[in-house]
């Protein structure tokens, strides 16, 4: 009889338990889970919102309560399907123009030579429109384009030549400056944040190799050369990137040519203020160990920039950093995945989504790639997406973002160097955030307390009857 009884009080604890257990849960939603999209801001959480099917390649991210699970967008890329791409050409120049859904392509290299034709590709239409205006620059390849803040206007520079173009006149002018830099290549350039400047450092040309800072000022349609009380040693091929809602600048690495012909890897970051028109070296110890072939985005909102691979002189790298102007420190981050290395690639920053993307560039001496990669900031994580259409392999391509429609497109590209092979598709990105599976908010002290209060009620009504038998 005993052995019963004790047995009928575990039961009915037991019972007890549970019964209260699911009653909270269901009161608090504790097994309610809601599907939210944070690009679109939507959320699915009845059976009507769901259509029928079978989610694939789940995964789960984080654990107990921090858990989320990822359902991933298999189609990011779409090919624009038009007769009036531009010709087949590399190394050719692309921009977005700031308050439109218009990037600007002009000049580069191909089957034909090098090419001076103009063109804007419409976002909303969908479509390429040769611009032919009154005016052009001759054939441009290897030169730099930057748009110019809160205005229609890019400036593209290549040889010792300065050209505006103006999208609302469709013109191009060249702006025949008193002062400008020498003719050079392998130069980085710049738009200064907020400002109508740009800045323009180093490069090469017939062997030698320049260490000069210049300014152009659209306003007074002038170039300045700078004279820093420090500045960083000549050089060519550096990475350059402007910090975001700041007038400063980032530059790491470069090569010239030591005096017996041998190439001279240059180290190190330097921080360009134009307010105080000095470059400050930033000896740190620990930094990324590469000269060139880097590439660098700014991170929205924030001091910060990215930087992914990068050659060390004996090899590419895969290593991701941040630089934290603020703190004025190199961070690496361990990324559970991490792209394989890459150089002649370019990695755009799609500030809508706060995330940073680069597609194709090469391996190794000229193996052109076609994947694509998404660098995730909050997360600092690496994500190769599998697309089951995106463009092919290839690398030098043009390739720019658009700050209204949050697109990306891309254009042309090297497949090979031998033989000789161009590209003359057009793609466009789109980047859809992957949906997280969240529980509901809960507050949990006063659930774990309304737990305990129902727990001691009802072992309290237990012992009673439990003397009454």
């Amino acid at each position: 009889m005993k052995s019963k009884l004790k047995h009928n009080f575990v039961l009915s604890i037991i019972s007890l338990l549970l019964i209260n257990g699911f009653f909270i849960a269901g009161t608090f939603n504790i097994f309610n889970y809601d599907l939210v999209q944070a690009s679109s801001n939507w959320t699915l959480k009845t059976d009507s919102d769901f259509e029928n099917g079978t989610l694939e390649n789940l995964s789960v991210i984080g654990f107990g309560n921090n858990a989320k699970l990822m359902i991933p967008f298999t189609s990011n890329w779409y090919k624009i399907n038009s007769e009036d791409n531009p010709e087949k050409r590399c190394v050719h120049g692309s921009s977005m123009i700031y308050g439109t859904d218009n990037v600007l392509v002009y000049g580069g290299y191909g089957d034909k030579g090098g090419f001076d034709d103009t063109w804007i590709y419409d976002l909303s239409d969908n479509k390429w429109i040769e611009k032919s205006p009154k005016n052009t620059p001759l054939g441009m390849s290897s030169h730099s384009m930057a748009p110019i803040f809160g205005t229609d206007k890019v400036i593209a520079f290549g040889g010792s030549s300065t050209w505006e173009y103006d999208l609302s006149e469709n013109n191009w002018t060249e702006k025949k400056p008193n002062n400008y830099p020498s003719p050079r290549s392998n130069f980085a350039m710049t738009s200064v944040y907020n400002t109508d400047k740009i800045i323009l450092f180093g490069g090469e040309y017939d062997e030698n190799f320049f260490g000069d800072t210049w300014e152009y000022d659209l306003s007074d349609n002038n170039w300045t050369k700078m004279y820093p009380k420090n500045k960083p040693d000549s050089g060519a091929s550096h990475s350059m990137a402007n910090i975001y809602g700041t007038d400063k600048i980032i530059k790491m690495g470069g090569y010239a040519e030591s005096s017996r012909g041998q190439v001279r890897e240059i180290y190190g970051t330097m921080i360009y203020d134009l307010s105080e028109n000095n470059w400050t070296f930033y000896k740190t110890e620990i930094a990324p160990d590469v000269y060139t072939g880097s590439a660098m985005a700014e991170i929205y909102n924030t001091d910060r920039v990215l930087l992914f691979s990068g050659d060390t002189g004996v090899g590419l790298l895969n290593e991701t950093w941040v630089f934290d102007l603020t703190t004025t420190t190199w961070t690496q981050l361990d990324t559970v995945t991490s792209p394989p290395t890459r150089s002649h690639f370019r990695m755009i920053y799609d500030s809508y989504n706060d995330k940073s993307m680069f597609f194709g560039g090469d391996q190794d001496d000229f193996n052109a790639q076609s994947d694509t990669w998404i660098f995730d900031y909050e997360r600092k994580t690496w994500s190769e997406l599998n697309c089951t259409v995106h463009p092919s392999k290839r690398w030098s391509s043009g390739i720019a973002y658009n700050s209204i429609t949050h697109e990306i497109i891309l254009c042309g590209g090297m497949i090979s160097v031998s033989p000789r092979t161009f590209e003359r598709d057009t793609w466009i990105f789109t980047y859809d955030e992957t949906c997280e599976c969240f529980p509901e908010k809960t507050d949990y002290s006063f659930l774990a307390f309304t737990i305990v209060l129902l727990f001691l009620g009802n072992l309290i009504l237990i012992v009673r009857r439990r003397k009454n038998i």
